[in-house]
């Protein structure tokens, strides 16, 4: 069962790493998308500054080469070009506004091209005598009236931007005038931590950009026309062209991919947002970085993939708790149910050894009242057997009170046949105190003749009632009798209240005080009664 729930487990792990990944690749690729789209967005924004500054630049210069060529200077020198005079009045006119005007270079040429005046004439590098009419900005000027061209100077090796104006006497041109103003000014602006600016004329190299070590670098394959052109034009002078090491891709929106590396370097990329300046004949492109939209994207990816691998996390250990608190059951189930089998057979086991020790119990508690009965045998045998012993000594002391009873029995007969009534109440006196000594030898032999923990029962006393009643009949009557020799009803002839006449009991009280006979009368059958009552419970 383990094995089986660890290869489930597994499968469940291998199939939550490949929605892992799947969703992982999902959200990188739509958040690549977003944040690329925010980049080209401000890979847009940078170019129409960027463009904005560049073309207010060349603007703010495009208009003086037309006023300097209608200046008296130039028109003078261009109506006599080998005037000394002239010649030296335009060079220093030309020098005066190049610095008013914080341009790089003036220079008048003839229709040949030959440079006559210059605002550096009085510098090493002067361009005064230099021919430049292969380049375009001369010809356009004396073809069309204005000219523009962007290259590298071949005596100053300085790139700039050329102007170009025609010195016109009327229908007839005299010569040219030319302004080149420096642009790397205009580059130093380009600047930024994300993105790099470049511009490329139309065989595609780099003539402007923000990064140095792509200056005169081909952006695209030279073909045999632009290779002629730019011969022909000399528009990058000695300087030697080369290619940039870079990979063009697009993204699923249409946006241009530049990955630029050289080998054994860290590769970098590039979202490329271009816009055309046919004015200046050149193309300006704003090469926004995209590793920060990378970063961003691959950091919502991770947050995403985290969250949801947090997600199957808590749902893996519900599951999980979940699996063992069924396991739990399960085994809880199996041990209550083992442990009542084992309840059911423990019961079993200990009802039958129950039953043996009950039935041990039971025998050996029957042995235990034989044993009993066996001893209260023994010693009511041994009782008895002293009783036997006893009875030779006891009978003794049982004929003495029997002849002392049948001495005092004839002598309170004697007396009372003479009308002793004193010695006769005396003689039976006696004759009671001797009943009760052997009534009490009696109840010591009957009490030890008596089995030990014997209990009392109830016993019917209507019959010992009844011999009550005989007994202490004759003490009523001598009661009434008493009573009447007092005084009362019926009393004897003899007279009332005589010593004589008077019970034992009136006799004992001679002084004749209240009741005292019937106390003693009382006393006597109480006496009796108790006796009776005795007499019935031993029974």
């Amino acid at each position: 069962m383990q094995a089986r729930r660890r290869s489930r487990w597994g499968l469940w792990l291998g199939l939550g790493l490949v929605l892992l990944l799947s969703v992982g690749a999902g959200v990188y690729g739509q958040a690549t998308r977003v944040f690329l789209g925010e980049t080209a967005s401000r890979a847009d924004g940078t170019l129409q500054l960027a463009t904005t500054a560049l073309g207010g630049y060349l603007e703010r210069f495009e208009r003086l080469p037309p006023l300097l060529a209608r200046q008296v200077a130039i028109r003078n020198l261009a109506a006599a070009p080998d005037d000394p005079d002239a010649i030296d009045a335009a060079n220093l006119f030309l020098q005066e506004v190049t610095e008013d005007l914080g341009a790089s270079d003036i220079y008048f040429m003839d229709m040949t091209g030959l440079t006559l005046a210059a605002s550096n004439f009085a510098q090493p590098h002067s361009f005064v005598g230099g021919n430049f009419a292969f380049r375009p900005y001369f010809s356009d000027a004396v073809a069309s009236g204005a000219g523009r061209f962007y290259a590298l100077g071949t005596t100053s090796l300085k790139r700039g931007y050329y102007f170009g104006a025609p010195v016109n006497d009327g229908d007839k041109v005299l010569g040219v005038v030319a302004l080149k103003i420096d642009v790397d000014a205009v580059e130093a602006t380009w600047t930024g931590a994300d993105y790099h600016v470049i511009v490329v004329d139309p065989q595609g190299v780099a003539f402007l950009t923000s990064k140095p070590e792509w200056r005169f670098g081909r952006t695209r394959p030279m073909t045999a026309e632009g290779q002629s052109a730019l011969e022909a034009t000399r528009r990058y002078a000695d300087a030697t062209l080369f290619d940039i090491p870079l990979v063009r891709d697009r993204t699923g929106a249409g946006h241009v991919l530049w990955r630029t590396g050289a080998p054994g370097q860290e590769a970098q990329e590039y979202l490329v947002a271009d816009l055309s300046m046919p004015e200046a004949d050149w193309t300006m492109m704003v090469l926004q970085s995209t590793a920060p939209a990378r970063a961003q994207a691959m950091i919502v990816t991770l947050g995403s993939v985290l969250a949801l691998a947090l997600l199957g996390m808590i749902i893996a250990v519900v599951l999980q708790r979940r699996a063992r608190l069924r396991d739990l059951l399960v085994m809880q189930a199996a041990a209550q149910t083992q442990l009542e089998t084992r309840v059911v057979e423990r019961t079993r086991e200990l009802a039958v050894v129950n039953e043996a020790l009950g039935a041990e119990v039971a025998e050996r508690r029957q042995a235990e009242a034989s044993l009993r009965r066996a001893q209260d045998d023994l010693v009511q045998a041994a009782k008895m057997a002293a009783l036997g012993q006893m009875s030779t000594a006891l009978g003794h002391e049982v004929n003495q009170p029997l002849g002392a009873l049948r001495n005092y029995a004839e002598s309170a007969v004697m007396l009372l046949s003479k009308d002793r009534l004193a010695e006769t109440q005396t003689a039976l006196e006696r004759i009671l105190a001797m009943t009760d000594r052997i009534a009490a030898i009696a109840k010591r032999l009957h009490t030890f003749g008596r089995r030990p923990g014997a209990q009392l029962v109830a016993v019917d006393i209507g019959d010992t009632v009844e011999a009550a009643r005989e007994i202490a009949g004759p003490r009523r009557g001598h009661r009434r009798w008493c009573r009447a020799g007092q005084g009362g009803a019926g009393a004897p002839a003899t007279g009332a209240g005589q010593p004589s006449d008077q019970c034992r009991g009136c006799r004992g009280h001679a002084r004749g005080s209240p009741g005292a006979c019937q106390r003693s009368y009382g006393r006597q059958l109480r006496h009796h009664a108790g006796r009776g009552q005795r007499a019935g419970r031993s029974a």
